[in-house]
């Protein structure tokens, strides 16, 4: 069984699968490959986080990576500006 879910709605086109670096790669795939082409999904690495500066910049932070998606395929960070 899979599912795909939104959370709070803050900003509406990003979604996040925590601890990204405990999922399997299939499961990952699978939800990314579910997520609507609109979306970017941020996958966030445990001890990790990712960072929206006042100004509008990410970054990353912690013991991981953040793996980024849009329209299903690989990007970087400035896919979220």
């Amino acid at each position: 069984m899979v599912a795909f879910t939104v959370g709070l709605g803050v900003i509406t086109w990003l979604t996040v699968i925590p601890r990204y670096d405990e999922w399997s790669r299939e499961k990952a795939q699978r939800t990314v490959r579910m997520a609507p082409a609109s979306l970017v999904v941020a996958g966030i690495d445990d001890r990790t986080a990712l960072i929206r500066s006042p100004n509008n910049e990410w970054s990353v932070a912690g013991a991981g990576k953040v793996t980024l998606f849009r329209e299903h395929k690989l990007v970087g960070l400035d896919a979220l500006t």
